[in-house]
């Protein structure tokens, strides 16, 4: 007997509902599937990136300072300003589990 599971809603940092590059390349490379932690770890080593890459020069305080002057950056798991204190406001997803599937019910 199948549990009716229409009333179960969750926040995600990752989501998405249709293949995308990081998605096709991860599983032809690993043979997995993408989840969570693998997104937010290929949006952390892109910003390393972007902040190297607008830094004045390749000094860990060059590349501090250049990670200073992220205003936006803009991953697989959403878009994150960064404002006051650095910590980032980030978007979320909220998803609704219905019958053993996932949907997407909102982007925040």
């Amino acid at each position: 007997m199948e549990q009716d599971t229409e009333k179960i809603y969750f926040s995600t940092h990752y989501f998405e509902s249709e293949p995308t590059k990081l998605t096709t390349l991860y599983k032809k490379t690993y043979g997995g599937e993408v989840n969570t932690f693998v997104a937010l770890g290929f949006d952390a080593a892109n910003l390393l990136l972007l902040t190297i890459q607008q830094a004045k020069g390749i000094s860990p305080v060059d590349i501090f300072h250049s990670l200073l002057n992220i205003q936006t950056f803009n991953g697989v798991t959403g878009d994150f300003t960064y404002q006051g204190r650095k910590d980032p406001l980030k978007s979320i997803f909220i998803l609704q589990l219905q019958r053993g599937k996932l949907s997407l019910v909102q982007k925040l």
